[in-house]
């Protein structure tokens, strides 16, 4: 067994041999066509508890992959290949060490936005892609998302891609001057993916306190376009290499089972998302190695209270809030092998105990530990 990973909880660490051989594990396909079948239009649901129903209605994203390969990760100097890409006048802005960054500027003249007021307008998951907003020639959104991936996949030569279909934030801009309303620009935040699994933070996005600075973090890319003609993008350019070519995950049912305890008890108040990624850890305590292993798992977002007597916080009438930004709004790690809740992390909660090297890569289980 390679070595079991301090992600796993305690009571994961002390099954038995005889209870880990009675668990049914499952590869990244099987995992798929379970969602995919069982839940094809998300988790949907009433739980009564104690206190309150709890209404459930939430996508459940899940990678159309075969397999879920272990990974050693490092984030490198890759210049883009401005180049390939169409249109003119694109320049090469990258500054900072790791991060790409490109744009084109517009081939119209964009109103002036004297005596305008700006206004923001965020979609999360599940999105429309159907949507079509003022100002992109009737375009969808779906269409201008494959536009986007097929631009940042031509500037790296094909060597790095983004879930681009399940972004994780989309965001219109618009500018309001008397009765006049014009779109200024979309911007797009999606996942790098990697085996067409998406890498959705590192380990330590998911706790309340520091630890030791990771390595691969924040891999996300930002894309944006204005119905002007302007574009950029950054992106930090992630190199991979497979150390575990296939790993056991379970069911799905378990970690809805894990999740349904939290409604029981009283916590989670709504469920706004479910998606199958990496995190990772540092591969190692050595400061000067720069590779992270990832490790899946199911990334939960939620609204939590502490008790199932709390009543959520009433939205601020002055200052209303998206379902990403209310108090109780959190961010949880389930693990894929055990089913175990991992962490959660989110503004308001009370630091976190602390959990033994956290940080750093700990091993994980193979097929052939599970089929012993």
């Amino acid at each position: 067994m390679k070595r079991m990973m301090v992600f796993f909880l305690l009571a994961a660490l002390l099954l038995p041999a005889s209870g880990m051989a009675e668990t049914k594990y499952m590869t990244m396909r099987e995992v798929h066509n379970e969602v995919t079948s069982q839940y094809p239009d998300g988790w949907h649901e009433t739980i009564q508890t104690k206190w309150r129903a709890v209404e459930i209605n939430t996508p459940v994203v899940v990678p159309d992959s075969s397999q879920c390969p272990v990974l050693a990760l490092q984030v490198i100097e890759d210049p883009p290949d401005l180049a390939a890409l169409p249109g003119e006048g694109w320049q090469d802005e990258t500054a900072a060490a790791g991060w790409v960054r490109a744009s084109k500027p517009g081939t119209e003249k964009a109103p002036n936005t004297k005596n305008s007021e700006i206004d923001s307008h965020h979609f999360y998951a599940p999105m429309d892609l159907d949507m079509v907003w003022d100002g992109y020639g009737g375009k969808t959104l779906g269409e201008l998302l494959l536009e986007g991936r097929d631009l940042l996949e031509a500037a790296c030569g094909g060597k790095y891609s983004w879930d681009m279909e399940h972004p994780s934030d989309i965001m219109f801009n618009t500018r309001t001057r008397g009765s006049e309303t014009w779109t200024t620009g979309l911007s797009v935040s999606a996942y790098q993916a990697f085996h067409g699994i998406p890498y959705i933070h590192s380990i330590s996005d998911y706790l309340t306190y520091d630890i030791n600075k990771q390595n691969v973090s924040y891999v996300d890319v930002l894309y944006q376009i204005s119905p002007f003609g302007s574009v950029s993008f950054v992106y930090h350019p992630v190199q991979s290499e497979v150390i575990e070519e296939d790993i056991p995950l379970c069911s799905f049912e378990v970690i809805k089972d894990a999740l349904r305890r939290e409604i029981d008890a009283g916590h989670i108040r709504n469920i706004l998302e479910i998606r199958f990624g990496y995190t990772s850890a540092n591969r190692s305590k050595d400061a000067s190695d720069p590779v992270s292993i990832t490790r899946p798992v199911w990334h939960v977002e939620a609204w939590w209270c502490n008790k199932g007597v709390s009543e959520m916080m009433q939205d601020d009438p002055d200052y209303p809030t998206n379902s990403r930004g209310k108090r109780e709004f959190v961010r949880m790690i389930f693990d894929t092998q055990t089913g175990e809740l991992i962490s959660m992390v989110s503004d308001f909660l009370p630091t976190q105990k602390r959990i033994k090297d956290i940080g750093y890569f700990q091993g994980y289980l193979t097929w052939k530990d599970v089929k012993k």
